[in-house]
C-alpha cells in the first residue's frame, strides 16, 4: 500500500503546486514537465542500460509527481497530443515491453522492460489519457462521471488482485511467460 503514502504526499503538496501552475505561463509548466521528464525517466533509463550513474537529482524528483503534473497539462492542453502521436506512444510502449526483454539491465523485478518511471510507460500513459480525452471530448461529463469516481477505488484495490494472481493462482513472472503475465494482470 505504498501509493497511499504516495498520494498523501502528493496531496500535501497540491495548494502550492496550484498556486505556482495558476501563475506560470504555458511555458513555464512545459519547462518543468520537461525537466521532471529528463531526470525521473531518461536519466533512469540510460543508467540502467549503460550501467553508469549520471550522479545529479532532482531533490524533490518523482515520476507520480511528473504525472501529476502532466496530467493537468495535457487535460488543460498545455500540452497537446493527436491521436496519431498517442497511438505511436501506445505502440512503442507495447513494443518496448517486448524488445526490452532482451536488452540488458533493463528487466525490472516484475519481469519486464517497463516501470511507471519508464520513458515508455510515460509516453504509453500520455497516449492513452488524450486518446480517452479525444475520443470522449463529445461527452466532456462521461470521464468525470463514470471513470473519475472509479479511479481511486481501482486504484487501491488493485493490489488485491495482483496478490489473487500470485498467491491464490500461482501466476507470477517465475512460472510464465511475461506475455501471460501481462495479460492476466491486466485482466
Amino acid at each position: 500500500m505504498w501509493f497511499i503514502y504516495m498520494l498523501i504526499g502528493l496531496y500535501a503538496i497540491t495548494p502550492s503546486l496550484k498556486q505556482f501552475i495558476d501563475a506560470a505561463e504555458d511555458k513555464d509548466v512545459r519547462y518543468l514537465l520537461i525537466l521532471l521528464c529528463f531526470f525521473n525517466c531518461v536519466i533512469p533509463l540510460i543508467n540502467d542500460i549503460s550501467q553508469v550513474s549520471f550522479g545529479v537529482y532532482i531533490p524533490i524528483s518523482s515520476c507520480y509527481l511528473f504525472y501529476y503534473i502532466s496530467g493537468y497539462a495535457i487535460h488543460s492542453e498545455i500540452i497537446k497530443i493527436n491521436n496519431r502521436l498517442s497511438v505511436m506512444f501506445i505502440v512503442l510502449g507495447i513494443l518496448w515491453c517486448v524488445i526490452g526483454q532482451f536488452i540488458p539491465n533493463t528487466i525490472k523485478d516484475n519481469g519486464s522492460a517497463l516501470r511507471y518511471s519508464d520513458l515508455f510507460s510515460v509516453g504509453m500513459a500520455f497516449g492513452i489519457f488524450s486518446l480517452a480525452k479525444t475520443k470522449c471530448h463529445n461527452n466532456t461529463n462521461w470521464i468525470d462521471e463514470k471513470i473519475v469516481p472509479l479511479s481511486l477505488g481501482v486504484y487501491v484495490v488493485h493490489q488485491l488482485f495482483l496478490n489473487i494472481l500470485y498467491k491464490l493462482i500461482k501466476i507470477t513472472p517465475e512460472y510464465y511467460s511475461i506475455f501471460l503475465y501481462g495479460v492476466s494482470t491486466f485482466l
